[in-house]
């Protein structure tokens, strides 16, 4: 969700025509902020945050625009001023569920302590969803509060049983609480919705190898040999870390 395009309303379809309307009207800040959606959506990234800047600076208490710099900043990697206009956006509307998501959503991916607080006042708004309980859960396991994490992750699979996401995130609280094969379990339902997961696998391989299952192990490593060399790589120093190595010479 935090790569979603900045919103936009579908008035006009092309950057050429709100270029040419903003010729005639510099001063249509509906058009500019659309314009940015589109420089956005096409990866023109810096464009986009040039022209959201423009009309943050002139309408600071417009929520939409705040939740698009945002988002815009938060593509090019500048998290601190995605979360600084994040912030602002909720401050103009708060009891909207984007503005406040994006900020839950920026706190957790700074591993910021307040995420916690976010989305519990997040899951109490009108419109949440499957996302944002994920969300909640990776909040309360990097703040090490791992069974309320695995709380939340057993109603959200209950609820959403075809979300691997779930899955792989509960195997990995699972595995971090030390509940091997519970964690094990969780990760094979991650793999069996989303085979293609490179990270998913790893997980599988790194429990499996934990549990003292080598060859459940040797398994995942052999798929990821084939498409994701570097989670191979990762895998196999595991498998023969205790391992001596040979080496020529006298």
């Amino acid at each position: 969700k935090s790569d979603a395009a900045p919103s936009t309303a579908a008035a006009i379809s092309t950057a050429e025509e709100y270029e040419q309307k903003l010729a005639a009207d510099p001063g249509d800040l509906i058009s500019v902020n659309n314009l940015a959606a589109i420089y956005f959506n096409e990866g023109r990234v810096d464009d986009a945050v040039t022209m959201l800047d423009r009309i943050v600076a002139e309408r600071p208490d417009m929520w939409t625009f705040q939740l698009n710099l945002s988002i815009a900043l938060t593509k090019r990697g500048d998290l601190s001023g995605a979360l600084r206009h994040a912030r602002l956006a909720v401050d103009a509307n708060g009891t909207g569920h984007a503005p406040r998501s994006e900020l839950c959503m920026l706190l957790a991916a700074t591993k910021d302590t307040a995420a916690v607080d976010c989305y519990n006042e997040l899951l109490r708004l009108p419109g949440s969803d499957n996302f944002d309980h994920l969300g909640y859960a990776s909040a309360l396991a990097d703040s090490g509060m791992l069974r309320q994490a695995d709380d939340v992750l057993g109603e959200l699979v209950r609820a959403e049983p075809r979300l691997a996401a779930a899955y792989n995130l509960r195997g990995v609280v699972l595995f971090r609480l030390g509940r091997m094969r519970d964690a094990i379990d969780a990760l094979r339902e991650a793999v069996t919705l989303d085979p293609d997961s490179p990270e998913i696998r790893f997980n599988l391989g790194v429990a499996c190898l934990k549990a003292g299952d080598r060859e459940g192990a040797l398994g995942q490593y052999r798929v990821l040999k084939g498409v994701a060399p570097q989670f191979a790589g990762q895998l196999y120093r595991s498998l023969y870390a205790d391992k001596l190595l040979f080496v020529g010479g006298k």
